[in-house]
């Protein structure tokens, strides 16, 4: 599957900021080539893009058995020094210390460097498929840098955890995230079920590609805009529409029986490069007008003749 997503997150008490996301979801599979998958995808879509400076952060945070045990570890760790922690981590601390290994508090930094490592936590299974998909990588050219502190605080995520970051963006570097979450399907009611997959975010993409100065690409534009009178000349553009695409011209006309005047802006608004004028005399002489909208030049010709000219 991959699709479009909207969500919107509270980055700080009392505000709520929009943003979107695009991803895959790859179902169905435990196997660590489901991983690479998913990994290589978004690998691909950074380099057509043209992002450097991107890195890939990797790590396993084991099957749920794994993560109770390092649970208890981390607070066995952190209960002794919990007097050094920002408020926020203290509040961690018993509803999921996990987290605590996401502090961008400057006071916990220390204590989260000297913390247990999940890596010491992992099952021989685990161990396994972490080993097997760092070998598909290497295979596959995709250098990546492994990071213990790289953590997932819900309890459907399971083994690999990976993200892209860009120090282009600043503090907010992550570009995409995503892992495995064989637990999910389950949890909200469906059967057993592997996944894998990543959310990337558009805005994030867009501040790094404005930032690095790379051009996306030219909006697309229509060839030709049929600029329609009348309900006659309407049943004929639903016909000619369809001819004209299959002659590989992209092609659009007005959908709101809109007067002439407004569908000539429309036109424009669409950055179209021809209008062609379709009335009732148009239809009864076989003859249509089209205009070259940027010379500003005009000429009446079959609907054929017209396919052929704009093909050419």
């Amino acid at each position: 599957y991959i699709g479009p997503m909207f969500r919107a997150e509270r980055p700080q008490k009392g505000r709520q900021r929009q943003f979107h996301q695009f991803g895959i979801e790859i179902l169905g599979s435990d196997d660590p080539m489901a991983d690479l998958e998913a990994i290589s995808f978004m690998t691909h879509l950074i380099e057509s893009i043209g992002i450097p400076r991107t890195t890939l952060r990797l790590n396993s945070i084991g099957d749920p058995e794994d993560r109770s045990r390092y649970r208890k570890a981390l607070r066995d760790w952190f209960e002794p020094r919990k007097a050094d922690l920002s408020e926020i981590s203290r509040e961690r601390l018993n509803r999921n210390p996990l987290r605590i290994l996401d502090s961008k508090e400057e006071q916990d930094q220390p204590l989260v460097a000297d913390a247990p490592r999940i890596s010491d936590y992992l099952s021989d299974e685990a161990r396994d498929h972490f080993d097997r998909l760092k070998a598909y990588l290497n295979l596959s050219g995709i250098e990546f840098e492994l990071d213990p502190l790289l953590v997932r605080g819900l309890d459907y995520y399971s083994r690999t955890a990976f993200e892209w970051t860009s120090p282009d963006l600043g503090s907010q570097d992550a570009i995409a995230g995503g892992g495995r979450y064989d637990g999910l399907i389950e949890e909200i009611g469906g059967p057993s079920t592997p996944a894998v997959g990543f959310a990337a975010g558009m805005e994030r993409l867009l501040i790094a590609c404005e930032e690095l100065g790379i051009e996306l690409g030219e909006t697309v534009t229509p060839d030709l805009y049929l600029v329609t009178l009348g309900d006659d000349a309407r049943e004929w553009a639903v016909t000619a529409l369809k001819q004209i695409r299959e002659g590989g011209i992209s092609a659009t006309t007005d959908y709101s029986g809109r007067s002439m005047k407004a569908q000539m802006k429309d036109a424009n608004r669409e950055n179209a490069r021809y209008t062609l004028l379709v009335g009732s005399q148009e239809l009864k002489d076989g003859a249509f007008t089209l205009r070259d909208m940027k010379q500003s030049e005009e000429e009446a010709l079959s609907l054929d003749r017209i396919i052929e000219k704009l093909r050419s």
